[in-house]
């Protein structure tokens, strides 16, 4: 992640000094960066005006507000919201109300383990950008990544119900020591210790928001890739519910 120079912060009219603005400017503080805020009130076209306004000021990274809803445990996100995460190539931080603790926790969350090597300079730019705001704000980084348990299902014979074949722990203990060895490797470029190293066997969306709950994250760095013209979440279809669920603010990095 190259230094951050200029900051655009989108605010609603009717709030604008809400916890977007106190980040942004807390970022702006500890980069050296320019700040600049942006009224986007119009959901029609919102991508467009906050994308010219990029341009324009040739801002690094964007900040807007979200809101949490505490009893459903998920982010209210606005159509502005998802037009910005799906469409916009800058980095765009998703800030909430909770205040960021004195020391932050950046929690980089990651999938080294690629069939082809086009996810590859995505974790790199993910672990740049989280890495950077480590070091920024004299935090601490952490790396997650999540994989699913695979269990083979046997063919039904004749017509009988199907039957889970089970994996010898050994292969499950040979799978999971080769994918914690990739991701040592590349979080080692990083300095990172292995306690901050955090490697979960489940579902993508409950690792990822149970390790950032964890390590009391403050904000969790994730990837998107552009293809077909959309922009589409690294993680694959659970992404969304990733975001809504997060206990704490995102950083969404593009490739």
């Amino acid at each position: 992640m190259n230094a951050v120079r200029s900051i655009l912060v989108v605010v609603d009219p009717a709030s604008n000094d809400g916890p977007a603005v106190v980040k942004g400017r807390l970022l702006a503080e500890k980069f050296g960066a320019r700040l600049e805020t942006f009224e986007c009130s119009a959901e029609l076209h919102a991508l467009r005006q906050v994308a010219d306004r990029v341009k324009q000021t040739d801002a690094d990274l964007v900040v807007k507000d979200t809101h949490h809803h505490t009893l459903a445990r998920r982010t209210v996100f606005t159509n502005t919201d998802w037009e910005l995460i799906r469409g916009l190539s800058t980095a765009l931080l998703l800030t909430k109300p909770a205040a960021w603790s004195p020391l932050p926790t950046i929690l980089a969350a990651i999938d080294p383990s690629h069939d082809n090597d086009k996810g590859v300079p995505l974790d790199h730019c993910i672990l740049d950008h989280a890495d950077r705001l480590a070091q920024s704000l004299d935090g601490k980084l952490h790396v997650v990544h999540a994989y699913p348990c695979k269990v083979p299902v046997v063919a039904p014979i004749m017509a009988g119900p199907l039957l889970a074949a089970s994996i010898s722990p050994e292969a499950m203990a040979a799978e999971h020591a080769a994918k914690l060895k990739v991701l040592t490797r590349l979080a080692s470029e990083y300095s990172l210790r292995p306690a901050n190293i955090h490697l979960e066997v489940g579902g993508v969306r409950g690792s990822i928001c149970n390790v950032a709950a964890q390590v009391h994250a403050d904000i969790v760095t994730m990837g998107a890739m552009l293809r077909n013209g959309l922009t589409r979440a690294f993680m694959g279809n659970t992404a969304e519910e990733v975001l809504e669920r997060l206990p704490c603010d995102a950083l969404i990095v593009k490739s």
